[in-house]
């Protein structure tokens, strides 16, 4: 596979776009209903009030460690009280599917974390680098240990993964090696089945995520004034490496991992993966949450506003024509929340049309 590096700045030698002097685009946002707190499900609504959850007709209250899968056809939750530790699961309707006790689980312990994917699968984050792996029924399939080793100490472990689980990453966001902080992530096959993907001891990873087909993986690393992305196959190829002197709060790939969008504070570009270049970027008047990409009609998207928990206030959409030079914004008036900001995902449904998935309202992009 041919490797790929490209340098770059994002700075004012950049081509930029001019919204002062811009051709206007029209652009209309479908605004929300009525902004309430509900998500929708296959077969019901999720919502979450502080430690309160509700699934299909179940409520569930006490719960701070749960987990709604990417498809949200399934929720599950642990349950600490009475000195043990019992992982529950249930389906979109809110039928209870199973509720196993897990052995030797800490329940005070607050590195707890649930990784749930759409055929039933879990991971438990059990301590700062330990995951358990659990079957669809509930029963432990095997556990790994994501321990860097450093004598200094690390930050817990997280878990990357597409919504099936196919392509499963255990990293280490911030690993202490004395004087620097680096960062390291491990591709998952299956027990005592891993493949090390990325390792620095002076850069800290900030993001790292799965393409929902699981065959591409994007990985953002810092090291306190720059940025530097990888983009590799699920074998943990490198296909693509993007430094840059600002630090990136995010990336967006293409759907078959054809173009790359990055979006740092105010500012968004985007390029051909293959041949690495730069199709166009633009400086927003944005606090960008999420960004991507439409090959079709050559233009940026840009959906920004202020994330407090799980709400989004102030939000806003604006669309980036390339070609006409042109910037369109449009306001959100509706207050809206997201479960995880990097669930966002444009979806396509017409040409020039596309509907803002993540939210628990659909926001719908017309231009």
């Amino acid at each position: 596979m041919k490797y790929l590096t490209i340098l770059f700045a994002l700075s004012f030698l950049l081509t930029a776009i001019d919204e002062t002097y811009a051709q206007p685009l029209s652009v209309s946002v479908e605004q929300p209903a009525n902004g309430n707190r509900l998500f929708a499900t296959p077969q019901g609504k999720f919502s979450v009030s502080g430690t309160t959850v509700r699934f299909g007709e179940r409520e569930i209250s006490d719960q701070s460690v749960w987990s709604l899968s990417a498809a949200s056809n399934r929720f599950t939750y642990l349950d600490p009280t009475g000195g043990e530790v019992k992982v529950n699961q249930f389906s979109n309707s809110g039928y209870h599917l199973y509720s196993e006790t897990l052995p030797f689980f800490n329940p005070d312990d607050s590195t707890l974390k649930l990784y749930t994917f759409t055929d039933g699968r879990t991971v438990i984050r059990d301590n700062v680098a330990n995951f358990s792996f659990l079957n669809p029924a509930g029963q432990q399939l095997f556990s790994i240990s994501n321990s860097s080793g450093s004598q200094s100490g690390e930050r817990p472990s997280e878990l990357a993964a597409d919504p099936a689980g196919v392509t499963i990453v255990l990293y280490n966001p911030a690993i202490s090696f004395g004087e620097t902080t680096g960062s390291r992530a491990v591709l998952v096959y299956g027990e005592n089945d891993t493949k090390l993907l990325f390792s620095s001891e002076n850069q800290e990873i900030t993001d790292l995520q799965v393409t929902p087909d699981g065959k591409y993986i994007l990985l953002v690393a810092q090291d306190g004034s720059s940025s530097e992305i990888y983009f590799s196959d699920r074998f943990g190829n490198i296909l693509f490496t993007l430094p840059s002197d600002h630090l990136v709060q995010g990336a967006e790939i293409s759907e078959w991992g054809e173009y790359l969008t990055i979006y740092t504070t105010g500012m968004i570009q985007v390029y051909d993966v293959l041949t690495g270049e730069r199709l166009g970027s633009a400086s927003l008047n944005q606090n960008i949450i999420y960004a991507a990409y439409d090959p079709e009609k050559n233009i940026m998207i840009s959906f920004g506003g202020v994330l407090d928990g799980y709400q989004i206030s102030g939000s806003s959409v604006m669309v980036v024509d390339i070609d006409q030079r042109s910037i369109t914004t449009e306001k959100i008036s509706a207050s809206l929340h997201t479960l995880d900001p990097q669930s966002l995902k444009l979806n396509r449904s017409a040409s020039g049309n596309f509907t803002l998935k993540g939210l628990n309202e659909e926001v719908t992009i017309r231009y």
